[in-house]
């Protein structure tokens, strides 16, 4: 077994009528099993090569999100706009900005987990045209916590 705790999702493929398990956190570390035990057995062999290759290579492997120290603050940045309806919205429930942000982060992180599973995305636009990796141009930035 692996000696680091890294989180592991795993999916039925019923297209290939497979399990597929992923290993988020190491990037590329993903088999497949006729059943959940066996993709997760067959991850784990894949995780444990990766660390070692990493190792080998005298790089670091990523430290599994679980070891992590959150804070529970998060700097984000967003467009003018989005930060104006946001600060409207607040007001208009009467609540804290950063209790409206935790709000509907914690709402729409179970809804995109029970639509989306694990499957990754590309870039986005946000509302104003602005690709999401383009840097600060025109946005500001808020602290939640």
């Amino acid at each position: 077994m692996s000696e680091a705790r890294y989180r592991c999702t795993v999916q039925f493929d019923a297209e290939k009528q497979v399990f597929r398990a992923r290993a988020p956190e190491l990037e590329q570390c993903q088999a497949e099993g006729q059943t959940r035990a066996e993709a997760l057995a067959r991850l784990e062999e894949e995780m444990e090569a990766q660390v070692r290759n990493m190792r080998e290579q005298g790089a670091h492997p990523p430290a599994p999100v679980d070891d992590d120290a959150c804070t529970g603050e998060v700097q984000v940045r967003l467009s003018r706009g989005l930060h104006r309806e946001l600060v409207f919205q607040a007001r208009d429930e009467g609540i804290e900005l950063g209790q409206l942000m935790s709000e509907l982060l914690a709402g729409s992180l179970e809804s995109r987990r029970a639509t989306r599973g694990g499957q990754r995305r590309q870039p986005s636009v946000d509302h104003d045209g602005d690709r999401n990796e383009r840097g600060p141009r025109d946005r500001d930035r808020l602290r939640l916590g």
